[in-house]
């Protein structure tokens, strides 16, 4: 089976192309039928709703960083240390990435062992019902932990994706995408810290691999282009240098 990486661009619609050449004033012949091609000249231009109009359903986040600039973008968003990003809600936002000692669904058991305890508790005598509780939260860990050991298979079994690189990258090395990829998608069960989860999970995100990931809010949106921000900066004060 193929990996996204080395299948072809899709076209872009003809409908895409005349809304891209109507925006910029360009002819449509003018306008690349290579959808990532597309992207990749039109990113900075283009307004954010036509970008996501145009792109989001023919490009997977997986395929969309292939472009450096949405990389960079993805990589100036989890600098800002993003609340989904923190360890108790990555953790169990993505549990099954999860490689440290603590059994998978123990937080969720808890909680369904506590909702026992307060639903079914006898008002007047404030007696507990038998062992309910501890059945439930029993049954609870079990049923998340064979849920995400049914996650790990599907991800084994998964193609792998390492994104090819542009000469004009400034991010990861290919040195260091190959152990982005060895690190994030082995199913060997190794031990980690937090902080290892943290950045695990940040550096999935950039290049496109985390599951019900909101990357729409960041593929489109230029108030993550940094670098870009600081070479307008940079310009500015040149062009005043200049007029002096």
């Amino acid at each position: 089976m193929a990996s996204s990486d080395t299948l072809p661009s899709p076209n872009l619609p003809l409908s895409s192309r005349e809304a891209i050449a109507r925006y910029t004033g360009l002819d449509v012949s003018e306008i690349q039928e290579d959808t990532v091609a597309c992207l990749r000249s039109y990113l900075h231009i283009l307004p954010e709703s036509l970008l996501a109009q145009t792109f989001a359903q023919l490009l997977s986040p997986r395929r969309r960083s292939v472009v450096p600039a949405i990389r960079n973008r993805r990589l100036a968003y989890t600098n800002t240390n993003p609340s989904e990003f923190i360890f108790s809600n990555a953790k169990t936002r993505w549990p099954a990435l999860w490689r440290g000692s603590e059994r998978p669904g123990v937080q969720q058991a808890e909680d369904e062992h506590q909702w026992a305890k307060d639903e079914f508790m006898d008002q007047n005598t404030s007696m507990k019902v038998g062992k309910l509780p501890q059945l439930l939260r029993d049954f609870e860990e079990e049923r998340q932990a064979e849920r995400i050991r049914a996650i790990r298979r599907e991800r084994a079994a998964a193609d792998q994706f390492v994104p090819e690189e542009d000469s004009d990258s400034d991010l990861d090395s290919e040195e260091e995408e190959g152990s982005l990829i060895k690190m994030s998608l082995d199913s060997e069960q190794n031990e980690e810290s937090e902080t290892d989860f943290e950045q695990r999970i940040k550096q999935l995100f950039i290049y496109g691999l985390l599951d019900n990931a909101n990357y729409d809010t960041v593929d489109w949106s230029d108030a993550w282009d940094v670098d870009r921000d600081k070479e307008k900066e940079e310009d500015w004060f040149m062009n005043e240098d200049n007029d002096e």
